[in-house]
């Protein structure tokens, strides 16, 4: 079986970087991979349709819903949804406000999914 051709656009963040560097595939997929200087153009080009796997920002991805039926479905994937103080800096209470802001950024997203408009919730 032949892998799937995928243009995925992503900004240059630590995190996906073995993507786009190849040292970590995609099973089953030949991937493209597209980054932009700044991570809105990423976003326009979500909404414009040059990319078939992308990240959208929150409120780009609610304004395809204006009207009309959004052409996207979202996948609720946070990866910079940790602490960006390295670890031989920090201290005892600086770790532990840390962890507490990530444990509140993922209560604060499944809070949002469950107040969702219905027509938003059928995407996730």
């Amino acid at each position: 079986m032949r892998d799937v051709k995928l243009d995925i656009a992503f900004w240059d963040y630590d995190r996906t970087r073995a993507l786009a560097e190849g040292q970590v595939k995609i099973r089953g997929v030949e991937p493209t991979f597209h980054s932009a200087p700044i991570v809105t153009q990423i976003f326009e080009g979500a909404v414009h349709g040059r990319f078939q796997v992308s990240e959208l920002g929150l409120t780009y991805f609610l304004r395809t819903f204006q009207g009309k039926d959004s052409p996207f479905v979202a996948i609720p994937v946070f990866p910079i949804a940790r602490s960006a103080i390295p670890p031989s800096t920090s201290t005892k209470r600086a770790a532990l406000r840390a962890r507490k802001t990530s444990m509140d950024a993922r209560s604060a997203s499944s809070r949002f999914m469950d107040t969702m408009p219905a027509s938003c919730q059928r995407a996730f």
